[in-house]
């Protein structure tokens, strides 16, 4: 320690010397103490059955260890170093697998070790959706978003104008063109025609959360009274996945009210319709959406590593994503299509796409639950592996497109809720066209390119670094 120290000073004089100031940077405390794990004794990947959810215990896997001078620890896929964690057991483990703990009347004793313990430390993976996020390590996450209120507006106005002409129809009106010609700050002015005449309306637009957002129109059907639109992406009942798209569009005095819910199921996704006149249901339909074979969009896999989706047509053109994965894990580590066996990971995602012209906008969840069957046969509670809940506001900006993305991803600990919950991370592509946007031609853009206001945001020019 005297030596090491020595030799901070030293290099700390003569950077002094050459006019070079220097930072030192605290390093993490768990980091450290991973670091220096050595001398394994014991390892053991197993359920542990963790506390304080709602006041029912939930099961989540996690690596337990013995190791150095009677020291232990222990932690989960929640945890925010468990990559580092697990890396440093593999390389300690593969060093040390053949050394002698002790000696007993046994005879030498070498590491306690399960065979799936071994299988991951001697090159299996634990697979998580954490592999969704490596398009935003050592990104800045701000804290505000930098993109204007309209960009949010656009990024969610197709669904809008397709529902207020289906909604207009129940008074004989036939509307089109819908077009923002400007407002901020939640007030705004459209043109539209109805009936064939162009006629100004105002709006109002408020953001109730990350998933749900109302508007408000005038002048449509009623001078005074005005028409109310939520659209929201709702979750299942776990609050994990997003369970369906719902539009709620109303007016108050003339009593009408129509939900549309296009709901994801066994057989694909359906569109349910009611239409409500005087609290009484006057129309109901409901049919499948049409599925698009071989789908495959950029946009969705440019940060994920999931492809196997199931993709259905939405009557606005935007597209609905699914993927369903029931695994199985082996006794070796390796995954499984089976529902066989009594270790299961249950992965889920779905993702809306809507591209319009030079933008497009995203919403996707994706959760990785875990279940375990007791001696007794019964299914303990599902934990989540990992879950995410983003949204992607992609536009043309000049020379380049600028991507914006939010997580939103509450109830969970570790990593997740430290580096990204409800933060805000900008990309720039120098793609030609939304089509050619890739891994390869886009980079994540900060402080460092000059970023701290929305007006940076606008004035960025890529290329020209700071």
């Amino acid at each position: 320690m005297f030596l090491i120290l020595k030799k901070i000073v030293f290099c700390g004089i003569i950077c002094r010397c050459m006019g070079v100031s220097m930072k030192y940077m605290p390093m993490d405390k768990e980091l450290i103490e991973i670091n220096q794990i050595k001398d394994l004794v014991s390892v053991h990947f197993e359920d542990m059955y963790l506390t304080g959810y709602s006041g029912r215990a939930r099961i989540v896997p996690g690596f337990s260890i013995h190791y150095g001078h009677n020291q232990y620890m222990i932690l989960t896929t929640l945890d925010r170093h468990f990559k580092e964690f697990v890396e440093r057991l593999r390389k300690v483990y593969q060093e040390e697998k053949n050394h002698i703990v002790s000696k007993n009347f046994l005879g030498e004793q070498k590491i306690q070790i399960d065979e799936l313990s071994k299988s991951i430390l001697l090159g299996g993976e634990l697979e998580q959706i954490s592999d969704l996020y490596n398009h935003y390590e050592n990104g800045h996450g701000y804290d505000q978003s930098l993109v204007f209120e309209i960009d949010r507006i656009n990024a969610i106005i197709d669904i809008a104008k397709y529902h207020l002409q289906l909604f207009l129809l129940n008074f004989k009106k036939h509307f089109d063109n819908l077009r923002i010609q400007g407002g901020n700050n939640g007030h705004y002015y459209l043109t539209c025609t109805i009936d064939g005449l162009e006629r100004i309306i105002p709006m109002e637009y408020r953001e109730l959360s990350k998933n749900s957002f109302k508007f408000r129109f005038g002048n449509l059907v009623d001078a005074i009274l005005p028409i109310e639109m939520t659209i929201a992406f709702n979750m299942d009942s776990f609050n994990v996945n997003m369970d369906s798209l719902n539009v709620t569009t109303e007016i108050a005095g003339h009593e009408y009210m129509e939900t549309d819910d296009y709901v994801y199921g066994d057989n694909g996704i359906k569109w349910k319709r009611d239409i409500y006149h005087n609290e009484n249901l006057i129309l109901y339909n409901e049919h499948d959406l049409p599925r698009l074979d071989n789908f495959d969009n950029n946009l969705i896999n440019l940060d994920s590593t999931s492809s196997n989706l199931e993709s259905f047509m939405l009557p606005w053109s935007a597209v609905l994503a699914v993927e369903n994965r029931d695994l199985f894990i082996n006794p070796d580590g390796t995954l499984e299509d089976t529902k066989d066996g009594d270790r299961r990971l249950l992965s889920r995602r779905m993702v809306y796409l809507d591209i319009n012209e030079e933008s497009y906008f995203i919403k996707e969840i994706a959760s990785k639950r875990y279940y375990k069957k007791t001696p007794t046969q019964i299914i303990s509670e599902g934990i989540h592996l990992d879950r995410m809940n983003k949204s992607v506001i992609g536009s043309k900006k000049d020379d380049h497109y600028l991507i914006e993305t939010l997580f939103d991803v509450d109830g969970v600990t570790g990593f997740y809720k430290t580096d990204l919950l409800n933060k805000y991370f900008y990309h720039s592509s120098k793609a030609d066209s939304l089509s050619d946007i890739n891994s390869e031609n886009t980079r994540l853009i900060g402080p460092e390119d000059g970023i701290y206001t929305n007006l940076d945001l606008l004035n960025f020019k890529e290329g020209k670094r700071r």
